[in-house]
């Protein structure tokens, strides 16, 4: 194949066992180098995104430093407890033990070949509204010039200093839904560019409850199709032409169409993406998540939980309870059915399905778990 003439960042390294990952990285038509036995010294001097090494070219890398921001999978050939410290020790991130579930390394490779900036810029849309800002003793009126589900980026009359407490006040009118606050922490302020003379404060929401969550979503859905239309817009406050595109009235119908009790979320190989999710506690309640974009407490979702490799996953209602910033999200099982209950209680005494590196203790071993958003509950 003619990849290494496109520049890529994937390296599959095998000598032949690893023919069903790159029928998959085909599939997603994502290019890659692929080399049978070591790597060449253009591959050792290389930063790499991600390398895919079979057991017999583990070590493949142990002197080079070129790949220490790489992503490492190894697929190896049988769950030895030796094995896993010893890929560990060689940087390498996640270690798939063979028999595993075809769709349980589909998602794993998913989640490291996207899980860049491309998606986090899906969750972020053009708002265009008036709010309320306080950031000290004094409510001010700001811009909300644009919106992610887990932050924001205002336009103020005055700076606000960076890590500084903020709270926002979203009146009704803002996503069709009743007025609330929400708290947030600055994280960086500019002057901004037009003649407007204000300021743009990017800040990051803190500790949303369920309730906080879903009324937080209805905003985000309100804006998904464009920007809000301002009335009177006067003063030091600036908006998009393209606001005035759409009628409100729009927006209420719209949201008065009838909604099926889930819709799935699956566009792009992109968004595809953003439904995995790496599980490294798992019980019966529940389980706790890495973090993800997409999800904000209050978030009804079906899960597929995938932990035996020659099993059919567990699906399961779960709810987002918390969402605890770089330690992940916590989402909580309901409505078990008895046999989904006792398939759990087996499911949660084996082994996690991958080993993954330990950042925090680098000579102890991780376990994880994959898990997959098959729908979310509509809001």
């Amino acid at each position: 194949m003619s990849a290494e003439h496109s520049h890529p960042k994937i390296l599959l390294l095998h000598d032949d066992e690893l023919e069903d990952i790159r029928t998959l990285l085909r599939e997603f038509s994502i290019p890659f180098v692929e080399r049978s036995g070591d790597p060449t010294e253009v591959d050792r001097h290389t930063e790499w995104e991600l390398i895919i090494s079979s057991q017999k070219r583990l070590n493949a890398f142990e002197d080079s430093e070129t790949i220490q921001n790489a992503r490492r999978i190894a697929i190896i050939d049988n769950d030895s407890r030796m094995l896993r410290p010893n890929a560990s020790s060689q940087g390498v991130d996640f270690v798939v033990p063979r028999p595993v579930h075809s769709a349980a390394l589909r998602l794993l490779i998913l989640h490291c070949v996207y899980c860049g900036p491309e998606r986090r810029r899906q969750g972020r849309v053009s708002a265009g509204a008036k709010i309320q800002v306080r950031a000290g003793l004094l409510w001010r009126d700001a811009l909300l010039a644009d919106l992610s589900l887990q932050g924001a980026r205002l336009v103020c009359d005055k700076p606000v200093k960076p890590g500084a407490k903020v709270k926002l006040f979203f009146p009704s009118e803002t996503g069709n839904t009743k007025c609330f606050n929400l708290s947030a922490r600055s994280l960086r302020t500019s002057v901004a560019t037009d003649s407007s003379q204000g300021h743009i404060v990017a800040v990051e929401f803190q500790e949303l409850s369920p309730a906080q969550g879903q009324l937080l979503r209805k905003v985000f859905e309100t804006f998904k199709n464009g920007p809000a239309r301002l009335e009177g817009a006067q003063g030091h406050v600036p908006f998009s032409p393209a606001a005035s595109n759409r009628e409100p009235e729009e927006r209420t119908e719209r949201r008065a169409a009838p909604r099926v009790e889930y819709e799935k979320h699956v566009v792009t190989v992109n968004d595809e993406a953003t439904r995995v999710m790496l599980c490294r506690d798992i019980s019966m309640g529940g389980m706790r998540v890495n973090p993800n974009d997409t999800l904000v407490p209050g978030d009804e979702l079906l899960v597929a939980v995938y932990i035996r490799s020659r099993a059919e996953p567990l699906v399961v209602n779960a709810r987002v309870t918390r969402d605890d910033g770089d330690a992940g999200l916590v989402l909580e099982f309901h409505d078990l059915s008895k046999d989904s209950a006792d398939y759990l209680k087996k499911m949660v005494n084996l082994l996690p399905i991958l080993g993954v590196k330990n950042v925090s203790n680098p000579g102890q071993e991780g376990g994880l778990t994959l898990s997959e958003i098959v729908a979310r509950r509509a809001s």
